[in-house]
């Protein structure tokens, strides 16, 4: 897919000006017409990006995003209008448009969008595995995920392991930070062997506060009758198993045990903090345990490593917590929002962001969330502390400006630099900050 941007809107002004950003970073830039076979156009122009006035011609918005969904699945989608009914921007996020703006139009936060928008195509699937994920996972080179939609390297590497490990044949060791989303990956391998017809599994989730193994004995027949082939016990706090849990585990992969009896296989995920040796070494876990434990072992990325995937990670927080407080309408994070999520430091990864969410989510009932929502990061210098608010807030709409612009410029400095009338080491200074 080529790196174009498709413009349906009637507004001859706005047109223009999309045209002279874009066009100023050497991308393909086509304005369409009322008069046009849509479909047939899209086909031929193939845009990575179309931008929709919602009333374009004598359609509506919603039409013409599913018809660019059905003939593009892969491209994006902005929605622009000068004021839209809640009812509707609801009817829009359920097609899975990717922005909403209104006039008039903001540039640096359109353009931050777009380039964002433009990043995420380099790292996607192909056209052809590009499938629109049910609500809830995400499509990541054709796997699907509950726990990463795949738009940083790190997090697509990790769909990649992942689905070489899913059909293991007896335990499997996650490896994550406090917070990672273990419980997601187990339902991941679960969903993705049901998909491929290879296991039908039921997921039952241990930890210290319910480490009841006559749980499995008591569910076994149940789970066959209901036909299940299999169980997958994950263990969330590995670490903390005893020898005599290890005992249990033989026990329960035994020929000849209970489970055996009903037909039904086991497999086990346990869940860990540290490398498998690194607590060994620290004395932290038995030999016993050590052996029980030792398996292929797979690291789950943090946060810090999938900065893109953050966006749309906590978006999928907020639809869940929102479901849990029973909210009307799931709030949705605008640009200046999901550029501070993507950029705040999240040292206590998953924990510290669903944290920070539910915070929001219970000091606001507003419709978008904004960075003004969000606590300001305590480790700015001094000397930006001393500007006023107007000045702050003019430095950091021109750094925003330059790095989407370099985007733009697919990492050229000079050509960036060249479309400014500034010099290249300038250019660079911004860009490393």
């Amino acid at each position: 897919m080529d790196r174009s941007l498709l413009i349906l809107d009637e507004d001859i002004d706005y047109c223009n000006l999309l045209v002279e950003i874009f066009t100023q970073a050497s991308y393909t830039v086509a304005v369409g017409s009322t008069d046009w076979d849509l479909k047939a156009k899209l086909a031929e122009l193939k845009p990575s990006i179309i931008v929709l006035d919602y009333k374009f011609g004598k359609r509506r918005g919603i039409e013409i995003v599913r018809d660019i969904h059905a003939v593009l699945p892969a491209s994006k989608v902005m929605v622009v209008s000068c004021s839209l009914a809640e009812q509707t921007i609801r009817a829009l996020i359920a097609e899975e448009i990717d922005g909403l703006f209104t006039k008039p139009l903001k540039p640096i936060s359109f353009l931050k969008r777009a380039s964002d928008l433009l990043s995420q195509i380099k790292v996607e699937a192909t056209p052809e595995e590009a499938i629109r994920g049910k609500r809830g996972s995400f499509m990541v080179s054709g796997h699907r995920l509950s726990a990463f939609p795949g738009r940083s390297q790190a997090s697509k590497r990790f769909a990649e392991k992942l689905n070489q490990v899913k059909a293991f044949k007896s335990r499997l060791l996650l490896v994550g930070q406090d917070g990672s989303p273990f419980k997601q990956v187990a339902e991941d391998i679960v969903e993705a062997n049901r998909l491929d017809g290879e296991l039908s599994e039921a997921l039952i989730v241990f930890d210290q506060h319910n480490l009841d193994f006559s749980l499995l004995e008591a569910q076994a027949g149940q789970l066959k009758s209901e036909g299940f082939s299999g169980i997958m016990v994950a263990f969330a706090q590995a670490e903390k198993i005893t020898d005599e849990d290890c005992v249990t585990i033989r026990q329960i992969q035994s020929e000849g045990g209970f489970l055996d009896q009903h037909s039904l296989q086991v497999r086990f995920i346990f869940c860990l903090r540290s490398e498998l040796d690194t607590l060994y070494d620290a004395g932290d876990i038995s030999t016993n345990v050590y052996m029980t434990l030792g398996a292929t072992e797979l690291k789950i990325p943090s946060l810090a490593e999938c900065p893109e995937d953050i966006p749309l990670i906590a978006q999928k927080m907020l639809d869940d917590l929102a479901e849990a407080r029973d909210l009307p309408v799931t709030p949705q994070l605008d640009d200046t929002a999901r550029t501070y999520l993507r950029e705040f430091p999240w040292a206590n990864g998953f924990d510290e962001l669903n944290v920070c969410l539910d915070s929001v989510l219970s000091r606001t009932a507003d419709e978008f969330i904004t960075q003004d929502h969000f606590p300001i990061n305590g480790d700015k210098d001094t000397k930006s502390e001393s500007l006023t608010p107007l000045k702050r807030y003019l430095l950091a709409e021109r750094d925003e400006y330059v790095k989407a612009l370099v985007e733009l410029c697919d990492g050229d400095l000079k050509k960036a630099a060249d479309s400014l009338g500034v010099t290249e080491e300038s250019i660079k200074k911004l860009v490393s900050k």
